[in-house]
């Protein structure tokens, strides 16, 4: 590859969630603090991805949900809440995930588990790893593992463009786009489908094109301050005062 710059969907969509926060962590390169939810994040990707790489058996997710989570929450906390225990609700809610999990169907060929790809678009490169790619009855697939519960409708027309511009490796790959795009929602069990539209694929690349043309001219990045997002979830909040709790007095 060139010495183009390189672009994430993460990276593209940070800018919209706090330009401080972007700044901070892609121009500053400050330090990451680990966060309760990234970490449960990594956790379930981390126990499906060896499953799909038949390093782990279908038998064996749950218990190493439960043999894990200890090594990964015991310096991690995650928020108080005066209404549940956060940390034994999200434990349970994957567990409950993994005891009913069936697998992957017999009939799937799969074609990438966490496949890092690097395409260029326009002047820059896009970069992103692909959670599961496969084939099965004629039909290629994108599948991607959300530990957030199913997206609002609203949420769901920007959340879509990461599996939309995923799908340049597949046509990169194969020849053809894929025919849908799935997010899966570990905490509710949720499938979305979401067939696939040239046009809506189409609006994605145009959409990451403009945010690395606005990212380019920004020079003035303010905090887009959001006090449990600021505190609990922002991984260069070290760094700003609104991570810190004595700002929210």
């Amino acid at each position: 590859m060139s010495q183009k710059e390189t672009y994430s969907f993460s990276k593209l969509s940070a800018y919209d969630q706090c330009p401080r926060m972007w700044e901070l962590t892609y121009r500053e390169k400050a330090p990451k603090l680990k966060g309760a939810f990234s970490e449960y994040g990594t956790l379930l990707h981390s126990i499906l991805e060896r499953y799909e790489r038949g390093e782990l058996p279908l038998s064996a997710l749950a218990d190493t949900l439960e043999w894990e989570w200890d090594q990964v929450f015991a310096s991690v906390e995650f928020p108080p809440n005066k209404y549940v225990d956060l940390a034994q609700s999200y434990k349970e809610q994957a567990m409950a995930f993994l005891q009913r999990f069936k697998g992957l169907p017999a009939d799937v060929h799969v074609l990438g588990v966490e496949q890092h790809f690097e395409i260029p678009i326009s002047d820059f490169v896009l970069q992103g790893f692909i959670d599961l790619a496969y084939q099965r009855k004629e039909k290629l697939a994108i599948l991607d593992w959300k530990t957030a519960k199913a997206y609002s409708k609203s949420d769901l027309l920007h959340k879509q463009r990461q599996p939309y511009l995923y799908s340049l490796w597949v046509k990169d790959q194969y020849g053809s786009w894929p025919d849908e795009l799935h997010f899966h929602h570990i905490r509710d069990n949720k499938r979305v489908v979401i067939p696939f539209s040239e046009d809506d694929q189409k609006e994605s690349v145009e959409w990451a094109t403009k945010q690395v043309e606005t990212l380019r001219k920004t020079w003035v990045f303010p905090e887009k301050p959001s006090e449990f997002f600021c505190r609990y979830i922002c991984s260069v909040r070290g760094s700003c005062k609104y991570g810190r709790s004595n700002a929210w007095k």
